[in-house]
């Protein structure tokens, strides 16, 4: 029996990919394409679970934050 997770994969993955080749026929420069390639990577939200710390440097400004 399937999970719902599969499920919505099986639905979610073409579509998905349908949009990649979208955006990445659209993209002019060589930064464009660069930036939408690193998006793909599946590490590339990593840093959205970084703690904000002073002493690593990880923790914002007020002027970040707006």
């Amino acid at each position: 029996m399937f999970s719902l997770g599969k499920i919505q994969n099986y639905w979610e993955i073409p579509i998905v990919k349908k949009i990649q080749v979208e955006l990445q026929a659209c993209a002019i420069t060589l930064e464009e394409k660069a930036l939408l390639l690193a998006a793909e990577v599946k590490e590339s939200g990593a840093w959205l679970n970084a703690l904000p710390s002073h002493n690593l440097g990880t923790l914002l400004d007020n002027q970040s934050s707006e």
